[in-house]
């Protein structure tokens, strides 16, 4: 923790869509969310061989808000673009 901040990953993974990576980092910004970095990649998936895009972010979030709200926050944002997403710390 450093200035009243906890730093974690933010682990994306799924189909490749448009408006993918705006619509976590939108979302981060509204919460006033600093990403440190983020990088994205395209993957074959193990089995079939399609590709997926993955993409990691680290992030700094303020210590006033509610990891239990921005996991569910995270879950909804799942769901509605079809992805996974993980919440980890670092």
């Amino acid at each position: 923790k450093k200035n009243n901040l906890v730093t974690k990953k933010i682990i994306l993974s799924g189909t490749d869509d448009e408006g993918l990576v705006y619509s976590i980092t939108n979302y981060l910004s509204k919460k006033k969310i600093n990403i440190q970095n983020l990088n994205t990649e395209i993957v074959q998936a193990p089995i079939t061989g399609t590709d997926l895009f993955k993409m990691e972010a680290i992030v700094d979030i303020p210590l006033n808000i509610s990891i239990d709200l921005l996991i569910s926050d995270i879950n909804n944002l799942q769901d509605k673009l079809g992805v996974d997403i993980e919440l980890v710390n670092i």
